[in-house]
């Protein structure tokens, strides 16, 4: 069975990314602005229904600079006045209608970027492949984009349950976007060649897993680094999934 080369993932993730850091950081960015700007301009719009909420915090923050002393109190009512907010049917509905609308319009908008995100990843570290490989991926968009959206439900329905069994779940699944737009592959049979490919590699899937977390969590310092870490990390992945491929 191959074996991931850990070492050789760094070498090849590096050098894909600085032949294609550019479209890869695009993406990235397009990625983060729409996951703060789009909720953004959906509340702005339907703010109203966040009203209630916003001027029980308001007090409560009033509170606090008026009597610091009294914050566990302060904080007692707040959750008080939420809670009796919560109770008015109305206001729940509004409040899930618009929660519903913010999770699907950015769901469609990520979902997309991340198939073009994948595409660009694989095709960066598969320097002879790259203009077929593009075109070929992105000719079935459609496709692949459902094929993400399920994915993306399987790999996240594990970690309600169990943070222990939601990782090992995602590792296993860890390369199911590659081989989607690879072979074009319905998203269970693909779940069940990820599944498959990392049996004997699963210690070296959780290693490049944690790398990627950590990366994310460093970058985030910086804030404008979560673009650039973000697009290494998916060549990391693009690149320890050719070594298996191959």
């Amino acid at each position: 069975m191959q074996k991931i080369n850990i070492n050789l993932c760094f070498k090849e993730a590096w050098k894909g990314f600085k032949g294609w850091w550019i479209p890869l950081c695009l993406v990235s960015s397009a990625i983060m602005i729409s996951q703060i700007s789009i909720p953004q301009k959906i509340v702005g719009k339907e703010l109203e229904v966040l009203k209630p909420y916003e001027q029980a915090y308001t007090e409560f923050k009033t509170g606090i600079s008026d009597q610091p002393s009294q914050f566990f109190q302060l904080y007692k009512n707040f959750i008080i006045n939420c809670s009796e907010i919560s109770s008015d049917k109305k206001i729940i509905l509004a409040f899930l209608h618009l929660l519903i609308k913010i999770t699907v319009v950015i769901g469609i908008i990520v979902g997309i970027l991340n198939v073009v995100m994948i595409v660009i990843a694989k095709a960066a570290v598969e320097p002879d492949k790259k203009k077929r490989t593009i075109k070929r991926d992105l000719s079935r968009g459609i496709f692949l984009f459902f094929s993400y959206i399920i994915l993306s439900f399987v790999k996240v329905i594990p970690f309600f349950f169990c943070i222990l069994p939601g990782i090992y779940v995602y590792c296993k699944l860890y390369f199911t976007g590659f081989i989607i737009t690879d072979e074009s592959a319905n998203p269970i049979s693909a779940m069940a060649k990820s599944w498959k490919m990392t049996n004997g590699n699963f210690i070296e899937v959780m290693i490049i897993f944690l790398i990627t977390i950590a990366v994310n969590v460093v970058s985030l310092i910086t804030i404008v680094g979560i673009i650039p870490g973000t697009s290494y990390n998916y060549t990391l992945r693009a690149a320890a999934y050719r070594q298996l491929k191959s």
